[in-house]
């Protein structure tokens, strides 16, 4: 059984949550309320095992994800058919949406995200890829592209075009990096860490980043020769040959994080400014 005091500490981020959710506090409220009497009578069959903040998001999603939300007219205390087909042709942006909200805002794991929506891997993986770029297009940017091997260059141009980033410079050594980021500062950068001519992408971002502080991703086929514990290794990572998935994800969540720097904004306060522009969720 849960404690009382457990279970209030979990009501301001639950009702922040569920207000994001559903685009307003009202029905947020009522949300929160239909889910916990849910989860009280015991009606949804959440084991009690489980960790108490999950097993309320849980059962919230539970109610979100009932046919017709009845929950919003009258507080419906019948138990939830939680097997109904319904609950997996809900449109994507809208699982998209609770997506971006349970990991960026709430900071659930991937996994625990998949379970708390109880969604098949594929399923759940076109959501995220959804979500991901759905950040991306709300976030959008100007980034650099270092990389000497053109074909890839080209291939990361129009991927983040897709994305609706601005592709400022494509350069192929370290020298015309940090001469293009003196003319045209970037709020990104992508680069390969072994470079046409011999140079360093991991200098030329050092370099350029000591003068107009932004994130980068590194994509490279030799992660041993950052992942060496020597010096500060980076946060965003990827191996080639890369996934177009890895790349909406990483590149999301750059982006994410630099922004809430840059705003000066909490997680809470840049997920509610983006979650408030979510079209068509």
């Amino acid at each position: 059984m849960y404690e009382s005091t457990e279970s209030s500490a979990c009501m301001p981020m639950l009702r922040r949550f569920a207000r994001l959710l559903m685009g307003g506090q009202k029905a947020g409220d009522v949300l929160v309320l239909a889910a916990l009497q849910q989860f009280s009578d015991n009606k949804i069959g959440i084991p009690r095992t489980e960790d108490l903040k999950f097993a309320l998001y849980q059962a919230l999603i539970m109610v979100w994800r009932t046919p017709g939300r009845n929950y919003l007219s009258d507080r419906s205390t019948r138990a939830i058919d939680t097997d109904s087909a319904e609950r997996t042709r809900r449109r994507l942006p809208e699982i998209s949406r609770a997506i971006f909200l349970l990991t960026h805002l709430d900071e659930f794991s991937l996994d625990q995200t998949q379970r708390i929506l109880d969604l098949d891997t594929d399923v759940f993986d076109k959501c995220l890829g959804r979500a991901n770029e759905e950040v991306n297009y709300l976030l959008a940017t100007d980034v650099m592209i270092i990389e000497d091997e053109m074909l890839i260059a080209s291939q990361l141009e129009v991927l983040l075009r897709s994305l609706g980033h601005k592709v400022t410079t494509v350069v192929r050594t370290a020298k015309q990096a940090i001469a293009a980021a003196k003319k045209q500062p970037p709020k990104l950068i992508l680069s390969d860490i072994q470079l046409a001519d011999g140079s360093s992408g991991v200098d030329a971002v050092a370099a350029i980043v000591c003068e107009t502080p932004c994130p980068a991703v590194f994509i490279t086929a030799f992660p041993e020769r950052l992942l060496t514990g020597v010096r500060p290794e980076p946060t965003f990572l990827l191996t080639k040959p890369f996934k177009v998935e890895q790349i909406k994800a990483v590149v999301s969540q750059a982006v994410f994080f630099d922004t809430k720097i840059r705003w000066k904004l909490s997680s809470e306060e840049l997920t509610g400014v983006l979650a408030q522009d979510w079209g068509g969720a």
